[in-house]
């Protein structure tokens, strides 16, 4: 598990390091042990891995960089497939048709100082994450939003509309560049290059099945664990505060739980894959890609969901998720709810608090992860001391008290 980030400047102004600093250190959950910087003048890049001989000298040391006739290039690749030295030579035989080549799951960025320009890349399936946004003339990317929002250092653009309707929509409708209106996401199978005269983006692979490919799940890992329900209570608050951590943006769903605990387990095991059973893979494929990879970055564990059988799949929220996540609901303070009312808007919560004072709910399953979505929502504004723009009095002052 690694992260990938960096700055730009295409008018040719020296990037500040303290900023890129800051991304580093805000993305350490996807590489805990090791990091490494490349800094060129009007293009810095980082680099963070949770591999035990990363820099090794006989490792792929990244970021990359290469001298070729007169010119530099700086390269970095989060995959676990893939060597930065073979996919540079790529490059440098094929040009940007090389990205059709590559296998595995990855997110790469290439700076390439002959032609001046920034390339952008992700896997076909979207199974490695990449954000960027353009600030003050300035090119931000990373794995992480909170890495781009630590480096830029201000408010953060919601859009309280989805936020509001991502509360209750079902799983994978709404994207975190729904809800952030100034991020951008680079798609999956998507390439795109920043230059002198502006940007282009570009598919260079059309991604139509949405399904993984079944020899990854074979010869890796003989066991196939399934989540299960935690009825302790102290534990489902201690994993849903670990969700919270790996999460850039309010998200939940009912097996997130068990599934912190047993990537816990098996992290105390020793063990560096886990192939899981995941019953969100055919609701949203997004979304379990997604989940797969920021609960595998906290754990630092390599992370691998098996879709589960139409005819196999059941309920597995505990339960005691449902009554806790209530009671943790109502017993907001009064800047919390202030908090979600500025986010939401009155009606909306009232509506959703008349709905959770029944303890008799038909779908459960939807009434616990729009609980845990409430909670998350308020307790990621808070650590990421988040700012709303919504350009009302009342979310201006909920906000000056959180």
């Amino acid at each position: 598990m690694s992260a990938i980030g960096g700055i730009a400047d295409m008018k040719g102004r020296e990037v500040s390091f303290s900023e890129l600093d800051r991304m580093r250190a805000s993305m350490s959950l996807r590489g805990r042990k090791r990091s490494n910087a490349y800094i060129g003048g009007s293009v810095d890049m980082i680099y963070n891995s949770s591999l035990p001989n990363a820099f090794d000298s006989d490792e792929d040391v990244q970021p990359a960089v290469f001298e070729r006739g007169g010119y530099s290039y700086a390269l970095s690749i989060d995959s676990e497939e893939l060597h930065s030295h073979a996919v540079f030579e790529k490059y440098r035989l094929c040009g940007i048709d090389m990205l059709g080549s590559l296998g595995g799951g990855f997110a790469l960025a290439l700076y390439d100082g002959e032609r001046k320009i920034l390339l952008l890349a992700r896997d076909k399936y979207g199974k490695k994450p990449l954000f960027y946004q353009i600030h003050d003339g300035k090119i931000y990317f990373s794995s992480e939003l909170k890495g781009i929002f630590s480096a830029i250092g201000q408010r953060v653009n919601v859009s309280r509309e989805i936020l509001s309707l991502h509360m209750s929509a079902p799983m994978g409708v709404y994207r975190a560049t729904n809800i952030f209106c100034d991020v951008c996401e680079v798609l999956a199978g998507e390439c795109v290059i920043f230059g002198e005269f502006g940007m282009s983006r570009f598919r260079y692979r059309e991604n139509r099945t949405q399904r993984p490919n079944k020899k990854e799940f074979r010869g890796k890992h003989k066991e196939l664990l399934r989540p299960y329900p935690i009825n302790d209570v102290g534990k489902i608050s201690e994993t849903l505060n670990d969700a919270l951590i790996a999460f850039d943006y309010p998200q939940f769903d009912v097996d997130m739980p068990s599934l912190c605990e047993l990537f816990e387990i098996c992290r105390k095991k020793g063990k560096d894959l886990v192939r899981f059973e995941d019953n969100t893979r055919s609701k949203s494929i997004s979304y379990a890609y997604e989940r797969q990879d920021r609960l595998g970055a906290l754990f630092g564990i390599s992370a691998v969901g098996a879709s589960v059988r139409r005819d196999e799949e059941t309920e597995r929220y505990s339960g005691s998720l449902f009554p806790f996540l209530r009671e943790r609901f109502f017993s907001l303070d009064a800047s919390s709810k202030s908090f979600l009312v500025a986010v939401m808007g009155e009606k909306k919560l009232e509506y959703l608090m008349r709905r959770f004072e029944s303890e008799k709910n038909k779908d459960t399953e939807a009434e616990v992860r729009i609980l845990g979505m409430l909670c998350q929502c308020v307790e990621w504004a808070r650590s990421r001391e988040l700012a709303i723009r919504s350009g009302c009095d009342d979310a201006q002052s909920a906000l000056s008290m959180m």
